[in-house]
């Protein structure tokens, strides 16, 4: 898969898992604590739009209102699709990905940001889903996960949950919960093999 196809893959399993989220699910304490599963879904919709606007010269949210998870209140799902329709029409603007952007880690071209919206697509679609304890294995495929919960799970995290801010390409990572491999790459969020895939197939990884 090219880029913007991969992005369009985490936005659709973003929208789908924002879309299963109900009125019960959302004042419950979330994975990446202290944030509600309310707060991190609207952190993961407007890291979103942060950006393909910032590629796009199309502000839509502000960097404060994103990474302080000001929540957005109502039904979630209509706004994940509006979202992720949002976001896709940005990023298919012609010259995004040859341009060179300023963005919080310095200039960039689009083809490198990119990977940034498609880590963060993908990693926040299974920490909400892991947050209501259907947390979602990923194959590279493409378009078939399993929800698996409940006890036993395998592929749930420990029992205290990393702060959310360490997912982030700036910030640090801490080893105690798998985030990192034997040579310090990222490992996030954890791509475990489904069943029915071979050993090589797994989503492509941004870093």
């Amino acid at each position: 898969m090219d880029s913007l196809t991969t992005l369009e893959y985490g936005l659709e399993e973003l929208r789908r898992v924002v879309a299963t989220l109900d009125d019960s699910n959302m004042d419950s304490a979330s994975n990446c604590e202290p944030w509600t599963v309310r707060q991190l879904a609207s952190h993961a919709m407007n890291n979103q739009l942060l950006w393909a606007g910032l590629v796009a010269g199309q502000p839509t949210v502000s960097f404060e209102d994103t990474m302080s998870a000001v929540p957005t209140e109502g039904d979630l799902a209509p706004v994940a699709a509006d979202v992720a329709a949002r976001a896709m029409a940005m990023w298919r603007t012609g010259g995004v990905l040859e341009s060179i952007h300023a963005t919080p880690l310095g200039e960039l071209p689009g083809s490198v940001v990119v990977y940034f919206a498609i880590i963060d697509a993908v990693a926040h679609a299974w920490d909400l889903s892991a947050s209501v304890g259907r947390p979602i294995e990923f194959c590279a495929a493409g378009n078939s996960v399993d929800h698996r919960g409940g006890r036993g799970d395998v592929y749930r995290r420990g029992s205290r949950p990393r702060p959310h801010q360490s997912s982030h390409p700036t910030a640090r990572r801490r080893d105690r919960d798998r985030t990192v491999d034997g040579r310090g790459r990222p490992i996030h969020p954890p791509l475990a093999r489904r069943r029915g895939c071979g050993a090589d197939q797994r989503l492509p990884h941004a870093l």
